[in-house]
């Protein structure tokens, strides 16, 4: 039974024959006549007392009247809706992080989407790249935020989501004047080389000529800046893990030419679409404007 047939039995409701319907419709009667004989078929039972003429609904078919106006109501209302074309953004969703993301931009992204998407629920784990990108394959999480890769696995995609300064960060009593001068004499505070920032930086300093004098190696922003704070080292980091606080007492330095870190959102090609991963997206975009 199809919608156009229910229109049709109910046309026939309303204008009281087989041959007002036909014409409130724009149809022939014999058309009328053989959608109301399918439908009767597809039932196993009368819907007309055709000893009458014309013909008349009988019980059943008032009653199939009745629930045919329902359906066509419910159908009429969703399309006026535009409901399927509306994002259903509920459920949860496995996230992987890089460090230096965990600090800086997860707080944000994660308060956006609770204020957006109240029924999304968000797990959030942090990870170095290559772990994030295995874990993706074994579907152990949906969408990985890492430092953008030169190149994705088949079947993966990556989106391009923010670029970052990488900028150095020293106490203001150990500042030399610009930043290969101080590295010169400041200890330094480096990112694990197994991080794709880690390289970045280290390809950075390369290019550049800077030497540094190595303290120690890690991989949370938090500690850096800790170490940073206690004049023990200097550190280059992304400018977006920095919080706002750290003006009065860190100074902030670019290198030259300035070098910037570029993140994706990297996911399985069967997600691309799924509104939980555009609602993420939507909360990275609103983050990087912030």
């Amino acid at each position: 039974m199809g919608l156009k047939t229910l229109r049709t039995l109910i046309a026939i409701a309303d204008h009281g024959g087989f041959s007002a319907a036909a014409e409130a419709l724009f149809v022939t009667q014999s058309a009328v006549s053989m959608q109301m004989k399918a439908l009767e078929e597809e039932w196993r039972m009368p819907l007309f007392d055709r000893g009458r003429r014309p013909p008349v609904l009988n019980q059943a078919g008032w009653k199939l009247v009745q629930h045919g106006r329902k359906l066509i109501d419910q159908y009429d209302a969703l399309k006026r809706s535009d409901a399927l074309l509306r994002p259903d953004v509920a459920g949860l969703l496995r996230v992987g992080v890089v460090p230096s993301v965990a600090t800086g931009i997860l707080p944000g992204m994660l308060a956006w989407l609770g204020g957006a998407y109240p029924d999304c629920r968000v797990h959030v784990r942090s990870g170095l790249s290559q772990d994030l990108i295995r874990e993706l394959g074994a579907g152990t999480i949906e969408a990985a935020v890492v430092t953008e890769p030169d190149r994705v696995a088949s079947g993966l995609v990556a989106r391009s989501i923010r670029t970052d300064e990488l900028k150095m960060y020293v106490h203001r009593e150990l500042a030399e004047g610009d930043v290969a001068r101080t590295l010169a004499a400041v200890p330094f505070a480096r990112f694990t080389k197994e991080i794709g920032i880690g390289r970045t930086i280290d390809r950075a300093l390369k290019d550049r000529e800077i030497e540094v004098n190595p303290y120690v190696e890690l991989d949370s922003v938090d500690a850096m800046l800790r170490i940073v704070r206690m004049r023990l080292a200097a550190t280059i980091i992304p400018e977006a893990s920095v919080p706002e606080d750290c003006g009065d007492t860190v100074l902030a330095m670019s290198l030259s030419p300035p070098v910037f870190r570029k993140l994706s959102l990297v996911l399985k090609q069967e997600y691309a679409e799924a509104p939980m991963i555009e609602a993420l997206l939507e909360a990275l975009a609103a983050t990087a404007r912030a």
